[in-house]
C-alpha cells in the first residue's frame, strides 16, 4: 500500500471523523505545529545522544527520558485535537507538568543565576533546544487559536503544559551549554 493517497492534492485533508477541511484550517495548523514540535524534539534528543562535548550525567539522562515522554504527550494532544470526542484527563497533564517543573528546578539549581537576557545559541545541541522552545511557543499560540471552535474545549492542563514546555526548553538550552562548558551570549543593546 503506498504512503500517498492523493486526497490532499486539492488543499483539503480529513479530520479523525472523516470531515474534510482546508489545510489552512486552524485545527490542522495546530496539529501541524505540534507535529513540527515533536520532530524538533526528536532532533534535539538525537543531538543530546551524540553530543561529544556533553558530559553524560543523571540530569542528561533524565532529560533524554523526559524528551521521549514529551513526544508521547504531544501525540496524545494531537489526538485530542483531531478527535474532540477523546476525553482529556486533566490530572494526567497536570501530573506531567509537575514532572517537567521538577526537572526545570533541578537544572536551575545548578545553573548560574540569570542576570541578563541571553541570545539563543551556544553549541549545536543547545541551539536546537532554543529552536524547540520557539516552536513550542508557536504550538501554544495555535492551541489557543482553537478557542473559536465550539466543538473544541481548550484544556487548561494542556495549555499549562505547553506553556511550561517553553520554560523547560529554555532551561535545557542553558543547561546544555553549561554542561558543555560553552558560555552564554549576553544580549547587548
Amino acid at each position: 500500500m503506498p504512503i500517498y493517497t492523493k486526497k490532499g492534492d486539492q488543499g483539503k485533508t480529513s479530520l479523525f471523523d472523516g470531515t474534510r477541511v482546508d489545510k489552512t484550517n486552524a485545527r490542522i495548523n495546530c496539529l501541524g505545529t505540534i507535529d513540527e514540535l515533536n520532530s524538533t524534539i526528536g532532533l534535539l534528543a538525537t543531538l543530546i545522544t551524540y553530543d561529544q562535548e556533553l558530559k553524560i550525567n543523571d540530569i542528561v539522562v533524565a532529560n533524554t527520558t523526559l524528551l521521549k515522554d514529551i513526544q508521547s504527550k504531544l501525540f496524545s494532544i494531537g489526538a485530542s485535537i483531531a478527535n474532540p470526542a477523546i476525553e482529556v484527563f486533566e490530572s494526567d497533564y497536570l501530573d506531567f507538568t509537575s514532572k517537567v517543573e521538577d526537572l526545570i528546578d533541578q537544572m536551575t539549581t545548578i545553573l548560574p543565576k540569570l542576570k541578563n537576557f541571553i541570545l539563543p545559541g551556544g553549541n549545536m545541541t543547545a541551539a536546537q533546544a532554543q529552536v524547540t522552545r520557539s516552536v513550542t511557543r508557536r504550538a501554544e499560540r495555535t492551541y489557543f487559536g482553537l478557542e473559536e471552535y465550539p466543538d473544541i474545549t481548550i484544556s487548561p492542563a494542556i495549555a499549562s503544559l505547553l506553556n511550561r514546555l517553553s520554560d523547560y526548553f529554555f532551561t535545557l538550552a542553558r543547561y546544555l551549554n553549561f554542561a558543555s562548558k560553552v558560555d552564554e551570549t549576553i544580549w547587548k543593546q
